[in-house]
């Protein structure tokens, strides 16, 4: 399914993050991750592992998630076989891997087990997700390591994805809207660049590997597990790395998940009542308590019911909001979840125009080839996307924020 881009904001999200260049050209700052990827062979990858200035930083981000990951297992896991052995195995990977001589780390190790392990640790703060999945995914992370490093690869970014994939309510949805729209875009973007620069077949070969390359690069802005390839080269992300940070600013907005959101609340409604709920229906037909439990189950507790009915004059007939009050009742939930600044006026936020995919594609064309060198403003809480979701219980400190802006 090909999902809206036509009412996204385009000023919402834009100028996606940081992207450095190592001295050999190549893209290394991924976003939310302030750490480069390493290039896994040559001069750079020997200065790394012999310059403790240079591989400190990485290790010091690897010892933090994986305790971050030991502590939360020894606090929630019941004593017995499975919780040691996957306290033992992460144990095991710290000493044998992380803080092993400098000459013996992994560039599997230094760059998308950290990467991944970074994301996981986290999640694992999300409110999103409940305390029993964290445990499952954590305790399959930890007894899937202790195997060779191509399997403890694996394992982590299977372990990564299983976790990012739990979260509950809107903030679920939001993440897998957003998967999907990322991995739409970046393919329509890689099969647009590829026609140009390389034949029929070739292009058809290397698509999954060119998608995922820019996967990886824009990882740390959208908060994505990170699959290394030998095909995924930083010379495909140096040349488009930056048109894929641009289009999906420009067409994943929150306005894109805004209307998606409400589609999917609107066919949530109906079904939960009656097909002609969108025209109207007899008010006695509206079983309003099943109702808010049944959305609440699905959406949260951001979604108010009430925000999304409406009654005729006499109070005889009740029928769905139009489309676009309820998309905006999203948008003030995604302030109430964290996803959109608490200032922002949610009808602008809604409001704002954006061009469709194809014609992103082709404005972003400028930008090939081209890395930021100085990091730029988000309009957007970034931090969402790696698991950083409010609760109902911020209610009252969202009304605090609210207040002292007004102030000012």
């Amino acid at each position: 399914m090909v999902l809206p881009v036509q009412h996204s904001n385009a000023e919402t999200w834009h100028s996606l993050g940081q992207l450095a260049r190592n001295e050999n050209g190549q893209p290394t700052n991924h976003g939310g991750d302030p750490l480069p990827s390493i290039a896994p062979s040559g001069n750079a990858w020997a200065e790394f592992k012999s310059n403790p200035t240079l591989h400190a930083p990485h290790i010091a981000q690897l010892n933090r998630s994986t305790k971050d990951i030991h502590t939360f297992i020894a606090e929630h896991a019941p004593t017995g076989a499975g919780r040691q052995e996957a306290l033992n195995n992460l144990q095991h990977y710290v000493n044998t891997k992380i803080n092993c001589h400098p000459g013996n780390l992994s560039a599997l190790t230094i760059n998308e087990n950290r990467r991944n392990l970074h994301l996981f640790a986290q999640q694992l703060n999300n409110p999103t997700i409940s305390t029993d999945q964290k445990l499952t995914a954590a305790l399959n992370l930890g007894k899937g390591l202790g195997v060779c490093t191509e399997g403890e690869t694996l394992n982590i970014l299977d372990s990564t994805q299983q976790l990012c994939n739990r979260q509950q309510g809107l903030a679920g949805l939001l993440v897998k809207t957003k998967n999907l729209l990322v991995e739409q875009h970046l393919q329509q973007l890689v099969k647009h660049e590829d026609a140009i620069h390389l034949s029929h077949k070739l292009a058809n070969d290397m698509e999954i590997h060119h998608v995922q390359a820019l996967k990886n690069h824009v990882a740390g802005q959208w908060g994505l597990a990170v699959q290394e390839d030998r095909y995924a080269t930083s010379a495909y992300q140096a040349r488009t790395g930056q048109m894929a940070s641009a289009l999906l600013a420009k067409t994943i907005t929150p306005a894109t998940l805004a209307h998606h959101a409400a589609e999917q609340l609107e066919q949530a409604l109906i079904s939960q009542t009656a097909p002609g709920l969108r025209e109207g229906i007899p008010v006695e037909l509206l079983k309003t308590e099943p109702l808010r439990r049944a959305i609440q189950a699905e959406f949260g507790q951001s979604i108010d019911l009430e925000q999304c009915l409406e009654f005729n004059d006499d109070y005889s007939e009740v029928r769905l909001k139009p489309h676009e009050d309820l998309a905006l009742h999203i948008v003030k939930a995604f302030q109430g979840i964290g996803l959109v600044p608490i200032h922002a006026n949610p009808m602008h936020v809604l409001n704002q125009p954006t061009p469709g995919l194809q014609q992103a594609i082709e404005q972003v064309g400028t930008l090939r080839g081209e890395v930021v060198r100085r990091p730029l403003h988000n309009d957007y809480i970034n931090s969402f996307w790696f698991g950083h979701a409010q609760t109902q219980q911020d209610s009252k400190r969202k009304e605090e924020q609210e207040h002292q802006f007004r102030r000012r």
